[in-house]
């Protein structure tokens, strides 16, 4: 085959010298699409790298770390999986700093193994993103000795810095990174892999797989394991073509996400471990699979752990009529020490699978032909120019002789260094040479084998280490948790090793007791200690557990655990048990109580019958997944405790969402839930119209912290990573100079469309003299008392008299605070016998408001401008009421900027006997032809019993007014807590608010020119492609296909750093993952060169993070927002 023209020269000697000639020549061609969520197609939230982009991130990382020194140091890499990884790993390379990667620690778990690495690596800075770094900062705060120098948030670096990057001075032998091994947590072990080990690999893998220009790699592959890193994220660089990917967890919660990210983007590699290829066979349906077409897909590789014929068999027969060829099929060997890949298949040759007598195998001999016991072997592919395996007797080191299981050695330049700072393990497993020769030293793999007409056959392992679903686990660590997970447990007398069961990998545990618990030995307890602890460490689910008499553990006769003599015996039951647990045959699902289950009949349930089904439910499934009898499957234990490991958790929640149509969130620590809280979350799903402040769930297990403040430390709630990072950009930013349109943002003008100033006011001389003359006469804070005791003036009652004139109401009341105005009015008329219903969009201080009323009670919330749900709450609460009906809406929603459908509620309200309040926050003084508000607008300003506008928008002042009927704004007047014991608004207010209020009543030119801006700005952004919802106010939401939080950052800093754009910026959990919201907010003293200025800007942002369309209205609606209703 003749090399690609995009191929790399020899002269690269780097990674940095291959991507800096990509960027050079080929900058805006793509490099890398990540799927946060694995989905495809409409309405996807796709974002991409280009190797320019790339090419400058990495530059921009590097040179961060070069300020603080960092050339010759290892930086620890903790990131999930994304373009923020890929650019921090380069950026490390970039800077001649070794990385680090490291699986990405999760909430309440053990640090213990990321200490293990930061330890052995030596590594003096952590490179992360912001919500990791808060999950880490305290952590490494308390333990110095581990000698954690900077910890660096590159998702908030400044692209800037880039052009501050100096060339560092690497060659090929430089280390690039420290693979360590993912099951490493006791004393772990990084291999050395250098820039000439990765590039030599890419090299054979380039020839073996036959990539080109043209190919595309699809992959769910975790970054921080060498197949994804090496296989998926460097050889598109080398070879020249694009890479789109996903996390893991999108993988395993939907396994056709893979095969249709395959289809979409027409992949023509991809791959994973066997367990990859048998979760899609058993998983994926013939529904899931319709349009599906993978006749894209030329390599599919399969390594990492043992590969096996029946799945080549099953997954080829389950997507043969999708378009999958047998012959994609590659299965390959390799291993981190010799970078990642040894052997594999030639494109397009059918896999070989060769039946041999299985007990002289266990005789290492290869016997073919009929046995009565028989072993099919897959071939893991012939051998490869540059690289050189032998099978060696691992006694005596002599070759062996044909048809004979020997060691497998490698040698070549993918061989790497050998392990960091641990010269006698690497000179015995890196340095081996036959005995009596002097040739080259070769690699020791471990593994077992024998070649075949040029192939290699692995047939097993010489070392102890357990693979289960493609993850390396030491037996030694997984002892010593075992150890630790109960006093019953004798230290040191334990093995832990795999067996396989139905044709799968799984983990047994064999562990001696303490001679003084054997009288009293409680086995059911221990044994489940035992599983508890070492899910919750690793992840894994010890699948048979046998505790033994004390002194009867296989040892050697220095003291050496035998850990295939226990295998053997455990076979053999010739163990000397006290008591074990291992799964029998799958149990049969036991009706429920009540007879069959599904959505339907849920539904119709009350909740304290829903639950128990429920949960019973979860029960069998867990049961079936352990193989245990129903009664073993305790409800109060997390999942984790019950010995569920991730992808048990995982095909559970799939099997739940399935069976009853609900839905778990993707970032629910499930592990950490007994089957009772699911199954609480969960009966909440079916209740038709939710109450909003439904009864609290049960208090978490484990320890109760006691200090009232220790929360403020560990608890950041919605906005806690930037709370502890005492953040001023995202949460706090600072603008600067005179309120208006143009104001400056950390040292540089931006244009600002944040700024609640709707009609240009805030700058408007007559306001500014009113203001002044009243400071001038009354000070800047009389009067001082509140206004039921000596904070009354004239002046504040001849203001309320004009605003009910103004509003067409016969009286108001002005509340110092526009918050404290609407809590105070929904407090005061609602009492224990009433009812509040709100919009599930409503604001924070109408859901705080409703709270307070409703003293710990229900209150009622309708679905977002859903008059059928509205309908139902006022028709239920009509039934049951034993007192008045307050609905409270909104006029224009400030996030959404959307208009509540006030006559259709205005009909609602009236027919219920009901009253209606309307928080027009956002409308007042804007709204209608004299600014009156959003009911003026709609026509029935008449027909609203009280209406509620802020002084802090249109005003571009403090406080607000409530107006209604006198009778009733006097009751809120003398009853109103927040009124009652509340400071008068200053007298310096009333001006200003009086002086605006002359501007607004003869603002019709304001008004119009705020509908100028509005109307153009949002033309503009639709004809670019974004969606803004359904506003019909001048507030602009832009929803933007966001990704992962990093994209958000660096969506939200390319906005605000680079295009001089400064537009509110909500994310999670206010609005979905994956979707970012941008609410532009036009204002009279915007101008049209202002909207060009922002259009461009966006129209840049779209094609520089190639933003595809995403659907913003009604999907915000849906969600929990921040400090608004469920």
């Amino acid at each position: 085959m003749s090399p690609s023209p995009t191929a790399p020269s020899p002269r690269f000697s780097t990674l940095i010298d291959l991507l800096r000639h990509r960027a050079h020549h080929e900058p805006d061609r793509l490099a890398y699409t990540f799927l946060p969520d694995g989905e495809v197609g409409a309405g996807d939230t796709a974002v991409s790298l280009t190797y320019g982009e790339l090419d400058r991130q990495a530059r921009a990382i590097a040179a961060r770390l070069q300020a603080v020194e960092a050339a010759g140091e290892r930086a620890l890499l903790l990131y999930p999986s994304g373009l923020e990884y890929i650019a921090a790993f380069f950026g490390c390379l970039y800077a001649g700093v070794t990385a680090v990667p490291a699986y990405p620690p999760r909430k309440n778990r053990s640090l213990d193994r990321i200490d293990g690495i930061v330890s052995d690596a030596r590594a003096s800075l952590v490179l992360t993103t912001t919500p990791i770094l808060s999950m880490i900062e305290r952590h490494l705060a308390e333990h110095p000795d581990l000698g954690v120098a900077h910890e660096i948030p590159t998702d908030t670096l400044p692209l800037d810095h880039a052009d501050d990057w100096v060339p560092p001075a690497v060659d090929a032998d430089t280390l690039a990174f420290l693979q360590y091994t993912s099951g490493s947590t006791g004393s772990p072990k990084g291999v050395m892999v250098s820039h000439g080990n990765l590039l030599h690999n890419e090299a054979v893998m380039q020839r073996a797989f036959q990539t080109h220009a043209g190919s595309r790699v699809a992959s769910w592959l975790p970054l921080y394991h060498d197949m994804g890193l090496i296989g998926m994220m460097l050889q598109p660089l080398y070879a020249g073509f694009p890479c789109v990917f996903t996390a893991p967890v999108a993988f395993l919660q939907k396994p056709i996400r893979w095969l249709r990210m395959i289809a979409e983007y027409r992949a023509t590699i991809s791959g994973g471990p066997d367990f990859a290829y048998d979760l899609c066979a058993r998983k994926i349906t013939p529904d899931q699979c319709e349009g599906l077409d993978l006749s894209s897909w030329e390599v599919a590789f399969n390594g990492s752990e043992p590969v096996r014929a029946e799945t080549i068999e099953r997954f080829t027969e389950a997507f043969a009529p999708y378009g999958f060829r047998r012959e994609a099929f590659v299965p390959c060997y390799g291993l981190a020490e010799a970078t990642l890949f040894v052997t594999g298949i030639p494109k397009d040759e059918p896999p070989r699978i060769e039946q041999v007598d299985a007990d002289a195998l266990a005789r290492h001999e290869v016997v073919y032909g009929a046995a009565p016991a028989m072993r099919s072997l897959v071939s893991s592919g012939r051998l490869w120019d540059g690289v050189e395996v032998r099978i060696v007797n691992p006694d005596t080191r002599t070759l062996c002789a044909p048809g004979e299981v020997g060691e497998i050695w490698v040698s070549g330049g993918s061989v790497t260094r050998g392990y960091w700072q641990r010269p006698d393990e690497t000179a015995e497993t890196f340095e081996a040479t036959l005995s009596g020769a002097n040739g080259s030293p070769a690699l020791r793999t471990g593994d077992l084998g024998f070649i075949q007409d040029g192939n290699l056959f692995v047939t097993g392992r010489l070392k102890d280490l357990i693979i289960i679903r493609g993850r390396n686990h030491y037996p030694q660590d997984i002892e010593a948790t075992v150890a630790r997970a109960h006093p019953a447990l004798r230290p040191g007398a334990g093995a832990a090793f795999a067996i396989t069961v139905d044709g799968e990998e799984h983990l047994a545990v064999v562990q001696e007791v303490r001679r003084s618990a054997l009288r009293n030995l409680d086995v059911e307890a221990v044994i489940g200690a035992i599983r508890r602890a070492v899910s919750e460490e690793h992840e894994l689910h010890a699948h048979t557990v046998v505790l033994l008499k004390t002194g009867s553990l296989p040892k050697t006769t220095s003291g050496k655990i035998q850990r295939r003599a226990c295998h053997a015996a455990l076979l053999a039951g010739t163990l000397h048990e006290v008591g074990r647990d291992a799964p029998a045959a799958e149990p049969a699902d036991e009706p429920a109580p009540n007879g069959a289950l599904d959505r339907t009949t849920l539904r119709a349930l009350p909740p304290d019958e829903r639950r128990p089904l429920i949960a019973y439910r979860l029960q069998q499934l867990v049961a079936r997944a352990l193989k245990l009898p129903l009664a073993r499957v305790d409800r109060q234990q997390p999942l984790g405790a019950l010995g569920l490991d991730s992808l048990d958790v995982v095909e559970l929640k799939l099997a739940i969402e399935n069976d009853l149509g609900v839905s778990l969130a993707v970032d629910e620590e499930l592990n950490d839930l007994s089957i009772d809280r699911i199954a609480r979350k969960l009966s909440a799903q079916f209740t038709p119209e939710s109450t909003g402040n439904e009864p609290a769930d049960e208090p978490p297990s484990g320890p109760v912290e006691t200090d009232l403040f220790a929360k403020c430390d560990t608890d950041g709630g919605y906005f806690g990573t930037y709370r502890l990072q005492k953040d001023t950009y995202f949460t706090q930013p600072v603008l600067e100079g005179p309120i208006g349109p143009h104001m400056r943002f950390q040292g540089r003008e931006v244009i600002t469309w944040s700024i609640n100033n709707y009609l240009g006011i805030a700058q408007d001389p007559h306001v500014h003299e009113r203001a002044r003359r009243a400071i001038e006469e009354h000070g800047p804070w009389s009067p001082m008392g509140s206004r039921l005791m000596t904070g009354n003036t004239e002046r504040h009652m001849a203001l309320e008299r004009r605003l009910a004139r103004y509003l067409r109401k016969e009286a108001s009341i002005v509340w110092n605070y526009g918050y404290m105005g609407v809590m105070g009015t929904i407090a005061s008329l609602v009492n224990g016998n009433d009812t509040v219903i709100i919009d599930s969009l409503s604001h924070a201080c109408i859901v705080d408001g409703a709270m307070v009323a409703a003293a710990g009670k229900p209150f009622r919330v309708f679905r977002h401008n859903d008059l059928d749900s509205l309908e139902s709450q006022l028709r239920a609460a009509h039934e049951k009421r034993r007192g008045g009906i307050l609905v409270v809406t909104e006029g224009v929603f400030g996030m959404t900027g959307d208009l509540a459908p006030l006559p259709e509620i205005c009909d609602l309200v009236e027919r219920f006997g009901a009253r209606l309040f309307v928080d027009d926050a956002h409308g007042f003084g804007i709204m209608g032809p004299t600014g009156a508000g959003t009911a003026e607008h709609l026509g029935v300003q008449d027909r609203l019993d009280l209406y509620f506008g802020t002084f802090a928008k249109s005003f571009a002042a403090i406080g607000g007014v409530t107006a209604g009927d006198e009778r009733v704004v006097d009751y809120i007047r003398y009853n109103a807590r927040t009124n009652i014991f509340a400071k008068s608004l200053p007298m310096v207010y009333i001006e200003a608010v009086d002086a605006a209020l002359d501007l607004i009543e003869n603002g019709e030119d304001r008004r119009a020119r705020v509908w100028h801006i509005a109307r153009r700005l949002q033309t503009g952004l639709a004809e670019l492609g974004f969606d803004i919802g359904s506003t019909a106010s001048p507030i602009t939401p832009v929803y933007v296909p966001a990704g992962d939080e990093a994209t958000t950052l660096r969506a939200i800093r390319m906005l605000r750093d680079e295009l001089g754009i400064f537009a509110s910026a909500v994310t999670y959990p206010v609005v979905p993952r994956g979707v970012m919201l941008f609410r532009l907010t036009s204002t009279a003293a915007h101008t049209d060169e202002d909207v060009d200025r922002t259009l461009e800007a966006f129209r840049i942002l779209r094609d520089r993070l190639n933003l595809r369309h995403v659907t913003g209205d009604g999907s915000v609606g849906s969600v929990n927002l921040t400090g608004r209703a469920s």
